[in-house]
């Protein structure tokens, strides 16, 4: 019997935070689903995931999270597959109300809420905090990189934030801790793409989702379909620091390159405009924070995009 789903969780090291995940999982309202571990740290996760009764499969290529992704749902036998990462707790309606979505035939993708620790340091979070100049500046800069709207890719290739949504709707992409695609059309598109994977993933959901867009499919974000995301802390090592920045603006550029999503004269003016601004608005956060290393790897990242774009350089170190 072809089940109705497959979960599938990508873990790396963190058996505590994957016992939790499964118990959440046991609270489903749904029950008709599998699921599915790929193991892709140093750790093994195989007897947590056997004592839940889950299927386990060893990564053959360590800290490459989409190759694991892909791993997951080759081996799946549901009709949709849906993704959690190993620090997350889904709520009971979670699969269910994913799932529901999918009664429309013209959908395609369905992602939901992330419920997010108080303290996450993210840039929406830090602009909305703000106060007097600090937050006049700020808002210049968000309108600057066409930081605007909510679940949309921007005409210049920005990707706006999914956590100001409170109803369900359409969007343009879904995040990697709580997604689920249409098995078929995971074939169709061949998976996610491996280049974006360089052991910290970035855009490599979005991109899944566009292409999915891009065949005539639409993508759902589920307001009922939320999971709880723990966001583990941020080495303080500089040098980690550097490489996460260099690797999100790579895998960025590549993924607005690759699906052409800069469009019209206007997109292209603003595209160009949000990276000199990026650059600034990076140089004034490192500032504030004591830390340049933040400032070298925004830096760092768009020259290894213009390297591999211009001078055909291997950049990616998840291929």
């Amino acid at each position: 019997m072809v089940l109705a789903a497959s979960v599938v969780i990508c873990v790396r090291d963190r058996p505590d935070d994957l016992k939790r995940g499964f118990e959440s999982l046991k609270k489903q309202t749904f029950k008709n689903f599998e699921v599915i571990v790929v193991d892709n740290g140093k750790t093994s996760m195989k007897d947590i995931t056997l004592d839940y009764g889950a299927k386990y499969i060893k990564s053959a290529i360590p800290m490459n999270a989409c190759y694991a992704r892909n791993i997951g749902w080759k081996n799946s036998r549901g009709n949709i597959v849906a993704y959690i990462d190993d620090d997350g707790v889904a709520e009971k309606q979670w699969l269910a109300s994913l799932l529901k979505e999918y009664k429309d035939k013209s959908v395609g993708a369905v992602g939901g809420k992330i419920n997010l620790p108080k303290e996450t340091n993210l840039l929406d979070d830090e602009i909305k905090n703000a106060k007097g100049i600090k937050r006049f500046i700020a808002n210049v800069f968000k309108f600057l990189i066409d930081y605007r709207g909510d679940g949309k890719v921007t005409s210049s290739g920005q990707v706006t934030s999914l956590g100001n949504i409170k109803k369900t709707c359409y969007v343009d992409h879904i995040q990697g801790c709580n997604m689920s695609f249409r098995r078929e059309l995971l074939e169709k598109i061949g998976g996610f793409d491996e280049k974006l994977s360089s052991g910290y993933p970035f855009r490599d959901d979005a991109d899944a989702a566009v292409r999915v867009g891009k065949l005539g499919y639409k993508i759902v974000f589920s307001k009922d379909a939320a999971v709880f995301h723990n966001l583990g802390k941020p080495s303080p090592n500089p040098k980690f620091s550097r490489w996460s920045h260099e690797i999100k603006q790579l895998e960025h550029l590549y993924f607005v390159h690759k699906n052409n999503l800069v469009r019209g004269i206007a997109g292209h003016i603003k595209f160009y405009i949000q990276q000199v601004s990026e650059v600034v608005l990076y140089f004034i956060v490192s500032l504030v924070k004591h830390d340049m290393s933040i400032f070298r790897g925004v830096v760092a990242g768009k020259l290894s995009y213009l390297s591999w774009r211009f001078l055909g350089k291997n950049v990616f170190r998840g291929s």
